[in-house]
């Protein structure tokens, strides 16, 4: 299993919803906008099995410089398939990302239950 930029969340079985923050590094907006778009095409493509959502933004008003990502994948291996793929490790090593924010999420229906226990 490859390194993580970030750590990997306790759950390990169903699916999560990862949703990052990203801040770039000053002057460097449009750049990490390019390689987030990269990301997402790989993503949208059938090569990650365990990717089921990628969706990018970035911030409208203010700081134009700070990104929002909402992942949804499959555990355990979707989100080490995810990292390990060329364009997320030419983003992470790219020395764009100022700052980080990785939280994840289990989603429930309109009932309260948890739909991937």
């Amino acid at each position: 299993m490859p390194d993580h930029p970030f750590p990997l969340p306790q759950k390990t079985t169903g699916r999560i919803i990862l949703l990052a923050t990203i801040t770039a590094k000053p002057g460097k907006g449009d750049e990490l906008q390019t390689a987030l778009a990269a990301v997402r095409k790989l993503s949208e493509s059938s090569d990650e099995k365990g990717t089921h959502t990628y969706r990018t933004t970035r911030q409208a008003e203010a700081d134009t410089d700070v990104f929002v990502v909402f992942e949804e994948y499959d555990l355990p291996n979707g989100i080490p398939e995810h990292t390990a793929a060329q364009p997320f490790q030419a983003l992470a090593g790219a020395g764009i990302i100022a700052d980080l924010k990785i939280q994840y999420f289990s989603e429930f229906d309109g009932a309260g239950k948890f739909l991937h226990p």
